[in-house]
């Protein structure tokens, strides 16, 4: 008689689609939504660009931080801000984006949003706990603090 080991059966491949990781499947799922561009070239920092807003919420869902950090240290909400994606900032603040996180340069996403003109996705940085008082670190005249870049901004001062 043989043994129980050599009459045991491998699941069907179906299984292996429960036991992956819902962060893996919202990368497949994203790949497949993009014409098959390989899911980990993919990053919520590309989403956030690109304004996509359903691939931002698959990716947030799935697990990924939304305070992830790129080559440049920054995050997808300053991605977002200097795209102009108000609706995907609001989507990252709301799973947790820090609307003061510095980039290598100093600046935060408040300072991208109001040097690019963005003054509703500005307001939407404030009104989330921004800090419109902190001068960004690098050194050039954008380094003043968004209060002052925005006093002489298109929508108000001189």
């Amino acid at each position: 008689m043989p043994s129980t080991c050599s009459r045991r059966r491998r699941p069907p491949s179906g299984l292996l689609l429960l036991t992956a990781s819902p962060f893996s499947l919202a990368l497949a799922a994203v790949s497949a939504r993009n014409g098959g561009l390989p899911a980990p070239t993919y990053s919520l920092h590309d989403a956030a660009a690109a304004g996509d807003m359903s691939a931002v919420d698959l990716l947030l869902s799935a697990g990924l931080s939304s305070n992830e950090l790129n080559a440049r240290r920054s995050t997808p909400l300053h991605i977002a801000a200097l795209k102009g994606h108000r609706e995907i900032a609001a989507l990252l603040l709301a799973h947790g984006a820090d609307p003061n996180a510095a980039n290598m340069g100093g600046s935060t996403p408040l300072h991208a949003a109001v040097e690019m003109g963005q003054h509703e996705l500005a307001e939407l940085l404030v009104s989330s706990g921004a800090d419109a008082s902190s001068p960004s670190g690098l050194l050039s005249p954008e380094s003043a603090a968004p209060r002052m870049i925005a006093a002489t901004g298109p929508w108000g001062g001189a």
